[in-house]
């Protein structure tokens, strides 16, 4: 006789699949319906997506791992389940980014934080490739935020942009994220104007 050893995650899917299958042959069999004519399409298809959504969540636990990532950062249509099941799945930090144009967005961002499944939250400019536009967006928006996520504030931040992050105030702005204004070219940092502007923010250089 052999053992077969799975962890909690692992248990836990195999569980939520005998569930469904239960579920499913349970309803069908209530409703007078021959076994034999069952259309098992809907319990296959839930079982196929269930293992991609495993696999997903295996993948960047992976890339985490391999990678030494401190924190995750979600920069897409996640939603708050998925976001927490991503938190406890790779058991770092997430960091939330949404995308901002106007006060609705401003709202939807307030009650995803409130569900403090991202452990920050990242407001970058709205747009339809999800950032990377260097466009920033209207600042004063961030008056509205109200929940006790802390966050980064990015969006076309560039070189000429030190007087503007001296000068804003917010209690839940922990820091900034610097990227397409620092570029040389797409995923490459210009490191040297990276070192003068973190200088000049900080007041070590004028």
């Amino acid at each position: 006789r052999r053992r077969v050893l799975m962890g909690e995650d692992v248990r836990d899917s195999v569980q939520r699949m005998a569930d469904h299958v239960i579920d499913f042959a349970a309803g069908n069999w209530l409703n007078g319906e021959d076994p034999a004519e069952w259309d098992w399409t809907q319990a296959t298809n839930y079982l196929e997506n269930l293992c991609n959504h495993h696999g997903l969540l295996e993948g960047l636990k992976g890339q985490a791992e391999a990678l030494g990532l401190d924190m995750v950062q979600l920069h897409g249509s996640e939603d708050e389940p998925f976001c927490q099941e991503v938190k406890e799945h790779v058991r770092r930090p997430i960091i939330k980014a949404f995308g901002i144009s106007n006060l609705a967005d401003m709202a939807e961002a307030n009650a995803f934080a409130e569900a403090t499944c991202a452990d920050y939250m990242l407001f970058d400019t709205r747009t339809p490739q999800a950032g990377g536009s260097g466009k920033q967006f209207d600042w004063s928006l961030l008056g509205h935020y109200t929940a006790p996520t802390p966050f980064l504030l990015s969006g076309g931040i560039g070189p000429s942009d030190t007087e503007r992050i001296q000068a804003f105030r917010h209690p839940r702005c922990i820091g900034i994220d610097l990227n397409s204004r620092f570029e040389t070219s797409p995923g490459h940092k210009d490191v040297s104007a990276l070192q003068v502007f973190v200088s000049r923010i900080r007041g070590n250089e004028k």
